[in-house]
């Protein structure tokens, strides 16, 4: 019976995350080219970051993107975007390198946290079912879908 929950979850948490990224496929599979640098740089500078009078507000994840590329090509990080640590722009260079994607750092930074999620479950309720049934009711938790969704 325990073997057939366990069987049941996972069928219910990798069909979420199956459903999820089927959505978002546009989002996992456009390119980052170079020439889309010079589209972000442009918006940037005449953004709410450079102008607070600006009618141009540019959401966050173009802003990271723009900050990632900027940091991977030798930009100063205290320079560009200095209130907030350069690592996390670090990883979204990585996968633009890597994937020529700059969104795919939500996803797989989502499934590392299910995964710690999972162990930190099974250390604290030592059971695999209870562990697994907590990592997959948050799996369904709109905000961690959304940070996955938006996050470059």
């Amino acid at each position: 019976m325990k073997r057939i929950i366990i069987a049941g979850l996972l069928i219910i948490l990798f069909t979420n995350f199956y459903l999820f990224t089927v959505k978002n496929w546009s989002a996992y599979t456009r390119s980052f080219y170079p020439e889309r640098h010079k589209v972000l740089q442009n918006l940037f500078d005449k953004s709410q970051y450079v102008d607070a009078q600006s009618k141009i507000n540019i959401p966050d994840e173009f802003f990271y993107a723009l900050a990632a590329w900027n940091y991977g090509h030798g930009q100063n990080p205290a320079l560009f975007n200095a209130e907030q640590p350069p690592l996390g722009k670090y990883f979204i260079y990585f996968t633009i390198n890597f994937f020529n994607n700059e969104t795919l750092t939500g996803p797989i930074f989502n499934l590392l946290c299910l995964a710690a999620l999972f162990f930190l479950g099974l250390e604290v309720l030592k059971s695999k079912v209870w562990s697994l049934a907590m990592t997959t009711a948050f799996s369904f938790e709109h905000l961690f879908m959304v940070q996955a969704q938006y996050a470059p």
